[in-house]
């Protein structure tokens, strides 16, 4: 009779332990589920601010024919290239913007981008210099743009890599769409 009671203590111990087993292992299973759940949130809202975010940054509309990217032609290897702008989708009334002014890969100097409203000659914006391949990134206007169509003069300057002394300029006309 000892023996079964030694017996029936170790099998109720080793029942309360499966028990505390299981018990941790739903735990540890419901942490993963909760941290599965935070990740998949966090990339459903990451997505979702890239994609509706994209209406907070400006679009630019490069080239006479809606091609994505046009550029002026170079008459030499080392004259640069500056793109023909269109038009600047920004939004209306803010001042931190984002106008993805690009200088093209194939140039081998640096550009530097200023934005004048033309009604006023108010300069909105003067970049600093842009690597080939790269865009000027958020740039702070002097002023919101109020909602509308605002015509615009782009100044662009191309400068050399290595004595950042000035070697060429483009102005061209295009249009401010804030909305």
């Amino acid at each position: 009779m000892f023996e079964s009671k030694e017996i029936a203590k170790k099998a109720l111990l080793r029942a309360a332990e499966i028990r505390a087993m299981r018990k941790r292992r739903k735990k540890r299973l419901g942490i993963v589920v909760v941290i599965v759940c935070v990740c998949v949130a966090g990339t459903v809202v990451t997505l979702l601010t890239a994609y509706h975010g994209a209406a907070d940054r400006a679009v630019v509309t490069i080239g006479e024919t809606g091609v994505p990217l046009a550029y002026t032609y170079a008459q030499t290897d080392t004259e640069p290239i500056f793109p023909i702008i269109v038009s600047i989708t920004i939004p209306a009334d803010e001042t931190s913007i984002e106008p993805y002014l690009i200088n093209p890969e194939q140039n081998e100097c640096l550009l530097s981008f200023e934005i004048i409203l033309s009604a006023t000659g108010e300069t909105l914006c003067r970049t600093g210099f842009v690597e080939p391949s790269m865009y000027a990134g958020i740039q702070s206007f002097s002023r919101g743009i109020p909602k509308g169509e605002h015509a615009a003069t782009i100044i662009m300057r191309a400068y050399s890599h290595d004595t950042y002394s000035e070697i060429g300029t483009k102005q061209g006309e295009f249009v401010i769409i804030a909305n």
